[in-house]
């Protein structure tokens, strides 16, 4: 082989090039150091939800609208949880109230009703099951029923036609 020796390279702007990524890096590094970056991102959550029954079944005490399995995944907080309701007079935001072990709203209460572990804390094979608490739902009804994680993720988001 023959080398030429008088040809010049892009030595210098390879140079640059490289002290400029390892600058990056650097200074990256030290900020996530700096700021604690990595206890404040949250990992997701994996759950699957199903909708087991939607049926007009009286019960004991009033109308049960839905009942709601966890059939797999992570298990979550219940307080960390909203379960929002539209139906087509009303929405009604029921929040965990964890004295009472319910969610509670103005016109609804859902309660775990098949807990298989500990309590305030939904796990696979958990049901959540949603009532009226003063038959407020006119039929025929359109229903929408969304579980929200409270970091922003909908769990559950679903679509039931009572007759």
């Amino acid at each position: 082989m023959i080398y030429k020796t008088d040809e010049k390279g892009l030595t210098p702007v390879v140079g640059i090039l490289i002290m400029t990524m390892i600058v990056i890096v650097l200074s990256s590094f030290v900020a996530i150091l700096a700021y604690d970056i990595t206890t404040k991102v949250k990992s997701p959550i994996f759950t699957c939800f199903y909708v087991k029954d939607h049926s007009n079944m009286i019960t004991y005490r009033t109308e049960k609208i839905v009942v709601i399995r966890h059939i797999a995944g992570d298990y979550i907080k219940a307080n960390d949880i909203e379960i929002i309701v539209v139906t087509t007079k009303y929405k009604d935001i029921l929040k965990y109230n964890k004295s009472k072990s319910k969610w509670i709203g103005s016109k609804l209460v859902a309660e775990l009703t098949l807990d298989t572990g500990v309590k305030n804390v939904i796990e696979a094979g958990d049901e959540i099951t949603i009532y009226e608490r003063y038959n407020v739902i006119s039929k025929p009804s359109e229903i929408n029923i969304k579980i929200i994680y409270k970091r922003s993720l909908i769990i559950l988001d679903y679509n039931i036609l009572i007759y």
